[in-house]
């Protein structure tokens, strides 16, 4: 009696200890043994009167745990959803049978293995792809038409149009930004070196106005400078494309003729940049993706005013090599406010 006792207190502390959730059930589906982790997954704390059947609506994971009840085969199946409160959630599955001193089988074991985020690295993998394939095709697609324009052309003796070339060029630039951003982006993820000193903030924008001033005159918007932090501790290059892709982002997102701002600010831990546009907003759903690599809130819009949809997620990698931060605060038809916060320099 104390012995078996003893058995199943350990049992169950193996059990607990194990990170992983753990089933085990008899011959009939019953649950002989399981762990709190389990039954978090299952969001029930009791499931003693539960049965396979019952617990899975999966036809994989029940012919699993049949095929090793009945045959004592040992399974494993990969990437199996499980919705719950927080979320769906996807766990590996290994199953095996359990047998007693003899080798008969009295049950089976399950093993669930959180594979979550291996599941969304692997979509954003997938999606990335297919990302670039599409951002590379459509200006290589116009590079091919009009130069087999050209070369039909100059074959029958027509003088070449400019407008054709400008095409060519047009979606050439383009093509060089989105490679260049996309090595940008390796460079911030491998083993990119930043070199921090103090910068003057007021030094810093002026100079990246003066690159974008074509754009800012273009729309006729005015801008407006606040600086209360004298100096940012940042890496030089880093920070300089920080605020050109803020300030771009700005620019192509505000009306003609309305203002964005630009705000130095210290912090308790650091020092805030600040660039708030009067521009549409962005509706409280989108703002959680606004730092994924080619993620648009409007594709149609986005891809009308240009740019590679690389520039916030360039600032995120850039903020994060900082051991900073960037977030948004927006509202639909209120502006948005793109806020980067650089530590302070460790002593």
């Amino acid at each position: 009696m104390l012995s078996s006792w003893i058995e199943r207190v350990q049992q169950e502390t193996l059990l607990e200890v194990i990170s992983d959730p753990v089933l085990g059930v008899d011959l009939e589906g019953a649950p002989i043994f399981y762990n709190s982790r389990f039954a978090v997954v299952m969001g029930e704390r009791d499931l003693k009167n539960r049965r396979l059947w019952k617990m899975f609506t999966d036809s994989e994971i029940l012919k699993s745990f049949q095929a090793a009840l009945k045959e004592g085969k040992t399974n494993s199946i990969r990437a199996i959803p499980f919705d719950q409160p927080a979320g769906r959630r996807f766990f590996s599955v290994s199953i095996s049978p359990l047998r007693k001193a003899k080798g008969k089988i009295y049950g089976a074991v399950g093993i669930f293995h959180d594979v979550t985020d291996l599941k969304r690295a692997e979509q954003i993998r997938i999606d990335f792809v297919a990302n670039v394939s599409h951002e590379l095709r459509t200006p290589l697609t116009a590079i091919k038409g009009y130069t087999d324009t050209l070369i039909q052309d100059l074959e029958r003796g027509t003088p070449p149009e400019r407008g054709f070339f400008e095409v060519i060029a047009r979606n050439t630039d383009r093509l060089m930004s989105l490679i260049n951003d996309l090595l940008d982006l390796s460079s911030l993820e491998s083993t990119d070196v930043l070199h921090k000193t103090d910068l003057s903030t007021s030094e810093l924008t002026m100079r990246i106005l003066k690159q974008i001033q074509t754009s800012i005159d273009a729309k006729k918007q005015n801008v407006s400078i606040t600086i209360i932090a004298k100096s940012v501790f940042a890496d030089p290059r880093r920070a300089e494309q920080v605020l050109v892709n803020l300030l771009d982002n700005a620019n192509k997102y505000t009306p003609n003729e309305r203002k964005i701002s630009i705000f130095w600010e210290p912090a308790d831990n650091g020092t805030l940049l600040k660039v708030v546009d009067t521009g549409p907003g962005i509706p409280l759903e989108h703002q959680a993706r606004l730092f994924e690599r080619f993620y648009r809130v409007d594709k149609a819009r986005s891809r009308e005013i240009g740019g590679t949809g690389l520039g916030l997620a360039i600032v995120k990698h850039i903020m994060q090599r900082h051991d900073g931060e960037v977030w948004v605060e927006s509202s639909p038809g209120k502006g948005t406010a793109f806020i980067c916060r650089f530590p302070i320099q460790s002593r």
